[in-house]
Formats: C-alpha cells, structure tokens, sequence
C-alpha cells in the first residue's frame, strides 16, 4: 500500500488531539506529516495562533467560551487532556526539537495547518514566512480564507478541502493554484480520484482510521489519508510523503 499518513491532529485516537504530545506520538510512530487546526487570538505581541479545533472550547477542555475570547497566555494554561492548549510557534519548536534528537532533517518534516474561524489568512502567511525550517501546506473549508491566503502568499501549497462533493472544484482549485484536493472519505470515490488526478492534483482524504478502507483508498490512486490512528496503518504504508 503505498500511501502517505498524515497524523490527524497528531494521534488523536491515542492522544489528546491537537496538543504537542499527540503531535509527538504520530512523528514517534512514523508520522512524516502532522495536521492541525489553528484560530488567530490575541498574544502580548500581536497575533498568535493557537492549535485547537473548534470554535468553543467545551468539548475539548471542558470550559465554556470561544477560543477568541480567550489570550494566548491564557489558552497555553487550560487542560487540553493532560497537556495545554499550544500556540503554532510551540508545536513547531516541539517538532524541530524531536527532529534533532531523532537526527532528523526538519525540512523534511511537513505541518498541514488548517485555517479556522476568520482572520486567519494573514497570521499564517506571517507565520511562515518566520518559519523557514519546516515545510507546510495550508488548507481550509472556508474557501473565501484560503483565497486571502493565496493573495498573499504564492509560494506555499495549498489542500482545498471537501466535505461534500462540488461539481465547480476544478475552477476553484485552478483560481488558488492548489496542490491537492482534501475529501471527505464519504465522498472519495473512485470516479472522482481519477478526475481529481487528470487535472494534475494530489488527492488526499479524511479521516481513515480502517485498513480495508485505506487499503481500498490506496487502489484508486489516493495520494495520502489523514488518520486518528496512525499506528494501525503504517504497518501497511510505506511511508512515502509528498515533496513540499
């Protein structure tokens, strides 16, 4: 099976997700590639970007309130599930870190940072014009954001994700110059895969955390999948990455 598997928000079926030590589980069990969710929030010295999922902080901390009320300073102290809430900055200095104990090249690392809430186009391109180490590829639902990305940032490979099927995805992915396009796993089908591989585009698909289904992904052509549960398909995988 030759296939790329993205850490979906680290190794969120082993460790809390989106927090530094699930980050470290999926690079520890082969991981090349990790993706996380990031919301622009207030920092001492501008903008950060904190590494959380949703919009409210319930479900993953238990504490009521949105992620955009809260600083930087105080989302790094909330209980994530035995580790806080971490900024960007963080989870790439974790990464360089575990990369140079492993001797390991950083650059041949990739991070798949998906824009969430508004505004955070601009922070992102910021970040990773600072950040020349690691390799990143940005994507989103919200297209209208990943369009603000691409305004300001040619270089950078962009993911434009689906949750459902759009017949228009081709002018879309054409406009934002992308690099792949991100499905659902309800919605890869076979038929799709190919048209999505005709127009020169890798296709990569969420969440998977099946060996059959991976294994049925992987025979259509499917470039990579982004999975909760790393450990259980890398066994198959041979872990080739895609060159960012």
């Amino acid at each position: 099976m030759n296939l790329t598997i993205i850490g979906h928000r680290g190794a969120a079926g082993l460790v809390a997700e989106n927090t530094i030590p699930s980050f470290i589980a999926a690079l520890d069990l082969g991981c090349q590639t990790l993706e996380l969710d990031v919301h622009r929030v207030n920092g001492s010295a501008g903008f950060r970007l904190a590494v959380i999922h949703d919009d409210e902080l319930i479900r993953t901390t238990g504490i009521a309130g949105r992620v955009n009320d809260y600083s930087a300073d105080t989302l790094n102290q909330i209980d994530a599930g035995g580790a806080s809430i971490p900024m960007l900055d963080q989870v790439c200095d974790a990464v360089r870190t575990w990369a140079g104990v492993h001797r390991i090249d950083p650059a041949s690392l990739c991070i798949n940072i998906e824009l969430k809430g508004r505004n955070t186009a601009p922070t992102v391109h910021e970040f990773i014009q600072n950040e020349p180490s690691i390799k990143f590829i940005v994507s989103s639902f919200d297209h209208q954001e990943l369009s603000k990305f691409r305004d300001l940032n040619k270089f950078t490979r962009i993911g434009v994700l689906y949750h459902r099927w759009h017949n228009d995805w081709q002018a879309l992915a054409e406009r934002l110059q992308a690099y792949s396009v991100n499905l659902s796993v309800r919605i890869a089908t076979a038929k799709r895969v190919h048209a999505i591989q005709q127009a020169g585009y890798e296709v990569w698909v969420y969440t998977v955390n099946d060996r059959k289904k991976a294994e049925r992904l992987a025979e259509m052509g499917v470039s990579a999948i982004f999975s909760d549960r790393p450990d259980l398909l890398l066994e198959q995988a041979s872990g080739r990455r895609p060159s960012h």
